[in-house]
């Protein structure tokens, strides 16, 4: 399919989620980077002692989450936070939260982002904050109302950071926005699919903190967070692969629960991969999913294809977990 109006895909420079991201390489939560030893002067000691031995609980990755890692990394930095005020804001609606078992100002507060993000993984967004809120232990809700003190008193001193660190990435931005109007990976996703991307708009939120650490982070359908510093040849092929796993998450919440979790997540991307190879029409891409033993599932699609050249979709990924799950 074809639409006539072009659905474009912006990289953008926004400080508050290169902030959320600076807290995790800076502790050296889920990765370690020249980055953590740059700005080790930018959280108090103390704060950073603390991030580290709770790092369990922010850390992610692979498909993967922990306990906090919603509440402190990807929900934040969907919203963007624009001031201090906001950040307080939004940490003190989070103690509040858990400390009373109770939702309700915070899902107020934020509502239409939370009901954005039903778009994404989560069917059911708000029931999902409940059961977290609820069945947090107690240490882990005394971990929150401290991590959450730490978020706000460490914001003012990301100040200096952002200053050296945002002109670069306004200067990758504006390469990539001008290679970005150069193609239109939206479109190509839809018509290979037959599938609908659901906003007008893709944004990529460009960081400078996640070198080495888990990249083209999803912070919701429209809004992904990006390493700033790869080859632009080497991110646009990434950022095609991600206009997929947004055009095809509907597999893996209608399939989620049927199949073993990460015999699932690996099948699914690996499926983004194959696909994303034809929309490069077949040159070399550079990335690997080897994680997603995606060199397995790619010989494995390819014969169901030979087999049935109008199979997609899920279908495909069902007859292929089959054929992963028999050799």
């Amino acid at each position: 399919m074809s639409n006539t109006n072009r659905k474009d895909i912006i990289a953008r420079v926004e400080k508050f989620p290169n902030y959320i991201f600076h807290m995790l390489a800076v502790a050296k939560i889920n990765y370690n980077s020249y980055y953590a030893d740059k700005y080790i002067w930018s959280i108090e000691n103390h704060d950073l002692e603390y991030l580290y031995k709770n790092r369990k609980l922010l850390e992610f990755g692979n498909g993967s989450s922990s306990d906090l890692t919603y509440l402190f990394i990807f929900l934040p930095a969907y919203i963007n936070f624009q001031s201090k005020g906001e950040v307080e804001k939004y940490f003190q609606l989070v103690k509040y939260s858990v400390e009373n078992n109770n939702i309700q100002l915070l899902a107020d507060e934020y509502y239409d982002y939370l009901l954005e993000q039903e778009n994404w993984t989560y069917d059911n967004i708000f029931g999902y904050l409940e059961y977290l809120c609820n069945n947090l232990h107690l240490k882990s809700k005394e971990t929150v109302k401290a991590l959450s003190d730490i978020y706000i008193r460490n914001y003012d001193k990301y100040d200096k950071v952002w200053e050296i660190e945002k002109d670069n990435i306004i200067k990758t931005s504006k390469e990539l926005n001008k290679r970005l109007l150069e193609e239109d990976y939206i479109l190509k996703w839809e018509n290979l699919t037959g599938l609908d991307f659901l906003y007008d708009k893709y944004e990529l939120v460009l960081c400078s903190a996640n070198a080495n650490g888990p990249d083209a982070n999803s912070l919701g359908y429209e809004r992904n967070l990006f390493y700033s510093g790869y080859d632009i040849d080497k991110t646009m092929e990434f950022i095609s692969h991600e206009v997929g796993t947004h055009i095809l998450i509907h597999i893996i919440k209608e399939l989620w629960g049927q199949y073993h979790g990460q015999t699932l997540y690996s099948a699914y991307e690996s499926l983004v991969k194959f696909y994303n190879n034809i929309i490069f029409e077949e040159q070399q891409i550079s990335y690997s999913l080897e994680q997603f033993n995606d060199n397995r599932f790619f010989q494995i699609y390819n014969e169901i294809i030979e087999e049935n050249s109008d199979i997609k979709g899920i279908d495909l990924i069902c007859e292929g977990i089959r054929r992963w799950e028999v050799k």
